[in-house]
């Protein structure tokens, strides 16, 4: 991997109730495109390389749109997934919120 060669940290914000679906997110849609997403063991494959993975959502919502209890649950829901999934704590933007 590119990033390793060069040493160079990374953080992979990863929606996590994509991580192994099918689902096909509108910006592809429009261009027609589709690309398959990792899986939990991609995820954990980064991890054990030394890279940290955070979370970017559940769902990949429009957080401008939503807000209270539905924002929260986007946000720590995927932090909480992505730590059961992978045994450890996920790096998430704003702590107020977990």
């Amino acid at each position: 991997m590119a990033l390793e060669a060069l040493s160079l940290p990374a953080t992979f914000f990863v929606v996590s109730q994509w991580i192994g679906s099918e689902t096909w997110p509108w910006w592809d849609r429009q261009q027609g495109v589709r690309h398959p997403w990792m899986t939990w063991a991609n995820v954990r494959h980064l991890h054990e390389r030394g890279f940290d993975i955070g979370a970017h959502t559940r769902t990949h919502v429009d957080l401008g749109q939503i807000k209270g209890i539905a924002a929260r649950e986007e946000i720590v829901g995927g932090r909480t997934e992505i730590e059961r999934h992978l045994g450890v704590f996920a790096t998430q933007g704003n702590p107020e919120l977990g």
